[in-house]
């Protein structure tokens, strides 16, 4: 497996994750907004299995945007599924964040 397609498989798997999270926190807003109470507590407790990972795919991310750049001109424009890639995690990652912050502004009230 050269880099390129080792990245593109970790960005994948990471945005899998990720997809996955959102849709828990997405799912933790629309119940949020109804005027009956929920068990907030199932939330915190995937919430908080989630971001150990969360953290790691950050992580991960930075490294592999990194080892991205360093690859030759010529190996990026054979594998421009990974700019993609890595342009989509970013955007989900910072809906994750916007999404959160609503939710808890929403729990404050």
């Amino acid at each position: 497996m050269s880099v390129a397609e080792w990245i593109a498989a970790d960005l994948r798997a990471d945005l899998t994750l990720c997809t996955e999270l959102f849709i828990l926190i997405e799912r933790e807003n629309q119940l949020l907004l109804l005027p009956q109470d929920f068990s907030r507590f199932e939330f915190y407790r995937q919430r908080k299995e989630f971001l150990p990972a969360l953290d790691e795919s950050l992580d991960k991310l930075k490294q592999h945007r990194v080892a991205w750049h360093r690859l030759s001109a010529s190996e990026r424009q054979h594998s421009p599924e990974i700019f993609a890639l890595i342009h989509s995690l970013q955007d989900l990652i910072m809906r994750i964040v916007m999404l959160d912050r609503e939710n808890e502004q929403l729990l404050l009230r």
